[in-house]
């Protein structure tokens, strides 16, 4: 299983790096107030500790910010590329896996970062995007130079090359809690003429705990899409989590990664119960457990 998550930092929630605004109002107390960056961040990276492989980070306000989250006993998401180290670093990308070939992609007041990691000896292609939420004909421009990274990983030299995208792409899709008649506007549409879009793959749709759908896992590839979650709580963010499970096609494999200790115990003679609680579930965990006894047909 493959863990796609994006997360906007949104940056104006939390205090200074110094703490000296910690409690100041944001927008006059109508967003609340500001909270201590370092434990927002932490928060954030405990959270997602062991239930993200990969993580898309936009509004993120500078290079120190990303090495916290990427300690271990943070987000445990080792590996790191950023847009830019100084302030604002906008867009970071922190994976499980190494990353390679990393470049960033401005178009207009857009900004992208692309990004390769190996998997089970596999490349993916990983594009994190922060797109302004003014000008539709800029970000459709952004849409092309993704396409035409997709493209070139389309070539014969990269013919199985899966690719992810995700990010704050401030787009209407017509998909989801914005889904008015007329609303998809045609950077979205541009993108998914090459990817899928995780969130319109589920019947019915799941629940998105926000006014406006802004943050997108996109990918093309040899996938598909096992769960998805956008109610999770990300304050000071504005934005809830995305978060998307993925698993590779022809996968039969019965494995389940857990997050706690895995019990077995034999309550009868010839019987055997096996427990433990799944990490797939973003918030809560899932309950697993394996029974067999003699009536159920078990001999051993």
């Amino acid at each position: 299983m493959l863990r796609i998550a994006t997360l906007n930092q949104y940056q104006p929630g939390m205090s200074s790096d110094d703490l000296s605004d910690v409690g100041q109002p944001v927008n006059g107390g109508s967003k609340g107030y500001k909270v201590n960056v370092w434990e927002a961040l932490r928060g954030w990276g405990q959270r997602l500790y062991r239930k993200a492989d990969i993580l898309f980070v936009t509004e993120i306000r500078n290079g120190s910010h990303v090495r916290f989250l990427a300690q271990p006993d943070v987000s445990g998401l080792q590996y790191y590329a950023m847009m830019k180290e100084e302030f604002f670093t906008n867009i970071a990308i922190l994976s499980r896996y190494p990353l390679h070939d990393v470049l960033p992609i401005y178009s207009g007041r857009n900004e992208m970062l692309k990004a390769t990691v190996t998997i089970d000896g596999l490349s993916h292609l990983l594009i994190a995007a922060h797109w302004d939420k003014v000008t539709s004909q800029e970000r459709l421009e952004a849409a092309q130079r993704i396409l035409e990274s997709i493209q070139y990983a389309d070539s014969p030299t990269f013919a199985n090359m899966p690719a992810f995208v995700g990010g704050d792409l401030n787009v209407q899709s017509g998909y989801g809690p914005e889904g008015l008649t007329g609303s998809t506007l045609p950077e979205y549409v541009l993108l998914v003429t090459k990817l899928w879009d995780v969130y319109t793959m589920f019947l019915p749709p799941p629940p998105y705990c926000s006014d406006q759908r802004l943050d997108y896992i996109l990918f093309k590839g040899d996938y598909e899409p096992m769960e998805f979650h956008a109610c999770l709580d990300a304050a000071p963010s504005d934005h809830p989590y995305v978060i998307a499970s993925f698993k590779r096609k022809g996968d039969t494999s019965s494995q389940v990664k857990t997050h706690a200790s895995v019990t077995a115990v034999s309550p009868a003679k010839d019987e055997i119960l096996v427990t433990s609680i799944s990490e797939e579930a973003i918030e809560n965990g899932r309950i697993f457990f394996a029974h067999r006894a003699l009536d159920t047909g078990w001999d051993g």
